[in-house]
């Protein structure tokens, strides 16, 4: 694959770098000439970032949210051990009240993890598909369409 490389005026881009870094308003100026895209890739908030597979960002894993949920709920069973043989039958009754919940709340935030486990899976198999056949004018096509559809959603 043959890569394509337009002229740049690198002292140029040098240049507008250094004075944001001085002047971290330098692109909210009425006068800065620049359009919103070009703002947005200087200030590291353009999307075409999230394109960069050469970066890794730190996230909890599902398997970490997962031992989480596990952890709370075998503190509720070790908690229930405690109460069961308790004579209060008021610290029962708070037990299954709060207990009931909880186990709703749990299940609630399996299913949700199921759903985004899929959501991730297909997300990384686009963006991996994007990678492998599009270049990176086409990426930014697909970028763009995908941008002003989630803003028509809204």
């Amino acid at each position: 694959m043959s890569n394509h490389y337009p002229q740049l005026d690198e002292k140029s881009i040098r240049l507008v770098t250094q004075l944001y870094e001085v002047d971290p308003k330098y692109f909210d100026n009425p006068a800065c000439p620049y359009s919103a895209d070009i703002k947005e890739l200087f200030k590291g908030e353009s999307q075409t970032q999230y394109f960069d597979t050469h970066t890794t960002v730190s996230l909890a894993s599902d398997e970490d949210i997962s031992n989480e949920i596990n952890d709370v709920y075998q503190k509720l069973k070790d908690y229930w051990e405690e109460v069961k043989s308790s004579d209060k039958s008021a610290d029962k009754n708070t037990f299954f009240r709060v207990s009931t919940s909880l186990l709703e709340k749990l299940v609630d935030l399996r299913e949700r993890m199921s759903k985004i486990k899929q959501v991730n899976a297909f997300i990384t198999e686009v963006m991996s598909i994007m990678d492998e056949i599009l270049n990176s004018d086409q990426r930014n096509e697909v970028t763009e369409r995908l941008k002003r559809f989630n803003e028509e959603a809204k």
